[in-house]
């Protein structure tokens, strides 16, 4: 199962042209910042093609967003912020505890395996962080 390519062109797009408008610049004073035509920023906006790499991390780099928030629309900022509101009164003692916690919990973490049908118990191995359901949290 992959990603879907239009429905990514076209996330990735209206990020592009949000990110864009919130800076308050046209497609030419926009594209000239990047490097690409207004033509090919509007068809990147469109969700008609996609960007290169490098064009992807210049306009991270122009926006001030991480990739994470272009490619997946995560504003990692925000889950920072929290993390740090809630951590902000915590010892380093507390937060090395928690840590060895969450580490023993890892450990020992039941999973299902592909097929929903058994359960297994799960390493901190590279089949672990393989596992579909648990990518997006390792």
């Amino acid at each position: 199962m992959g990603i879907d390519d239009s429905f990514f062109k076209k996330s990735v797009g209206k990020r592009v042209r949000d990110l864009r408008l919130s800076m308050g610049l046209s497609k030419v004073a926009f594209a000239k910042l990047i490097g690409i035509s207004s033509q090919y920023l509007g068809r990147v906006e469109d969700g008609v093609t996609m960007l290169t790499i490098m064009k992807v991390v210049n306009i991270c780099e122009v926006a001030d967003v991480s990739l994470d928030f272009l490619i997946y629309g995560r504003d990692l900022r925000t889950s920072f912020s929290k993390f740090e509101r809630e951590f902000a009164n915590i010892s380093i003692e507390q937060i090395e505890a928690a840590s060895d916690i969450v580490i023993q919990m890892r450990k020992f973490l039941k999973v299902i395996d592909a097929n929903g049908s058994s359960l297994k118990l799960c390493d901190c191995d590279d089949e672990w962080v393989d596992n579909k359901f648990f990518k997006k949290w390792y």
